[in-house]
């Protein structure tokens, strides 16, 4: 979950509302 974290930090910092629907599909790659 290492790089599901830093996205989650970077989304989180960049726009609050893109983490939601990038959690709810789960890692696309």
């Amino acid at each position: 979950m290492n790089r599901i974290e830093t996205k989650f930090r970077e989304l989180q910092n960049n726009n609050k509302k893109a983490f939601m629907p990038y959690i709810c599909a789960g890692d696309p790659t």
